[in-house]
């Protein structure tokens, strides 16, 4: 069950009357106001999704430094592999070779 703390605040203000006696009304409000409480829900649920955020950066981490590019030596073709090692071009059939460069031209998309 969801637990609630109470605060209760008085304030006083007074306020000037316009007649003749000059009596000055003092008038008091009190405000409550409630603050959920955290249970025990609460944490594993922040726990949970703080989880699925930290596998989430890991894996796509991962997926990233698992890229390789390629680059057919015959026909110029280059594109990215992940987590697969690529030997052939899939245009002309040719060896392929591993390069350092991010610029793909892969047309047989």
């Amino acid at each position: 069950m969801t637990q609630y703390d109470r605060n209760t605040v008085t304030t006083t203000r007074q306020i000037p009357q316009n007649n003749e006696d000059d009596v000055i009304t003092v008038v008091e409000y009190n405000t409550t106001t409630y603050t959920r409480k955290a249970d025990i829900g609460d944490y594993i649920f922040w726990g949970f999704i703080g989880l699925v955020i930290i596998v989430g950066i890991i894996g796509f981490i991962k997926s990233i430094r698992s890229r390789k590019y390629y680059k057919c030596p015959q026909c110029g073709e280059s594109f990215r592999s992940e987590n697969m090692e690529s030997k052939t071009c899939k245009v002309c059939g040719a060896e392929l070779e591993e390069t350092d460069d991010p610029i793909i031209t892969d047309k047989t998309k």
